[in-house]
């Protein structure tokens, strides 16, 4: 599963043991908490653009996972 939720005003997201998120872009909102624990088949990330206080990604079992994150 793919989520797109860029550019809005977003403060948080949970997507806990949600095992079919495969990509998440969530770029350019005023996230703050992203918890994306249990999510083992996750390999994209692009989290870039927030005010992230707290990243929970626990365990992430793929073999690579790409993260964009710029902190600001």
């Amino acid at each position: 599963m793919k989520v797109e939720c860029q550019d809005n005003q977003l403060t948080s997201l949970v997507f806990r043991e949600n095992t079919a998120l495969r990509e998440l872009y969530c770029s350019d909102n005023r996230l703050s908490l992203l918890n994306i624990s249990g999510c083992v088949d996750l390999y994209r990330l692009n989290c870039r653009k927030n005010q992230l206080a707290s990243l929970d990604i626990g365990k992430i079992y793929s073999c690579f996972i790409s993260i964009v994150l710029k902190i600001s």
